[in-house]
């Protein structure tokens, strides 16, 4: 009689456990949702191929090389391929090509155009 009350106790205490699991899971993934509402774009989000309008962005964040080969806000930026470890961006950036590293381009905010 022992052994099976305490099965039946584990089960209903698994069976709790599972409910509180889920009712987690379900609140991670709504905040997940809300977040990725907040997270603004960035050129490190861009996928090989797709466009974006740069928008505004730190000067002081941003090196002065950059802003002068035409990485200036309204202008159209466009992902042309990924570096093998994925750390360097080769862009076009109205009509200018260069790569920049991943953490640079996390700090420039764009729209993504169609």
């Amino acid at each position: 009689m022992g052994l099976i009350r305490f099965r039946k106790y584990n089960i209903i205490a698994l069976l709790k456990q599972s409910q509180i699991f889920r009712k987690i899971v379900n609140e991670n993934i709504n905040c997940c949702l809300m977040l990725n509402k907040v997270i603004k774009n960035t050129i490190a989000h861009l996928k090989k191929g797709e466009k974006g309008i740069i928008g505004e962005y730190s000067t002081d964040a941003i090196p002065v090389k950059l802003q002068e080969m035409g990485c200036l806000p309204g202008n159209e930026v466009q992902l042309i391929q990924l570096s093998p470890f994925n750390d360097l961006l080769y862009l076009n950036i109205s009509g200018s090509y260069f790569a920049i590293r991943r953490e640079t381009a996390a700090l420039i905010e764009i729209a993504k155009a169609e």
